[in-house]
């Protein structure tokens, strides 16, 4: 069994940015189509951890896809039909750069988009979680900021 992965990271902020992703998803997904989402987490290079958030959605408006995570853009194509003030992404994108990492979105093949974000890894505590009284060190003082991810 491998061990899971796990990122340095501020715990309230890396679920701003899962929740972000994922209500996007959800959110950029056609009317009367049932949204398909999948998470998760790969070895990337020099230590890092990715993150993966993909979905069967609308997609990016080919040429966007590193404008999304500009302060208030809004596709033009989805702006009307799609509720939004466009600091979401930002907000992603200032959150991770600040743990150190990268994010990036890229059409899907097949529909849909892929967003690959990029933290640094960490030393993942046992399986037992936070608080857990196992003795791993990762008990209910410890900062939040070892988030086991997978």
């Amino acid at each position: 069994m491998q061990a899971p992965l796990a990122v340095e990271a501020d715990t309230r902020a890396l679920r701003q940015v899962l929740t972000n992703l994922i209500g996007n998803a959800v959110k950029y997904t056609k009317p009367g189509q049932r949204p398909h989402i999948e998470v998760r987490t790969e070895s990337a290079p020099s230590g890092m951890v990715a993150i993966i958030v993909a979905d069967r959605g609308i997609g990016i408006p080919e040429g966007q896809e590193r404008d999304i995570f500009r302060e208030f853009h809004r596709a033009a194509e989805h702006a009307t039909a799609y509720p939004g003030t466009g600091l979401g992404l930002a907000i992603c994108r200032r959150i991770v750069e600040r743990h150190g990492g990268t994010i990036a979105a890229r059409r899907r093949p097949g529909g849909g988009t892929l967003v690959s974000l990029t933290l640094p890894g960490t030393q993942a505590c046992c399986s037992q979680g936070a608080g857990s009284g196992c003795g791993c060190g990762c008990g209910e003082n410890a900062p939040e900021s070892h988030s086991a991810v997978a």
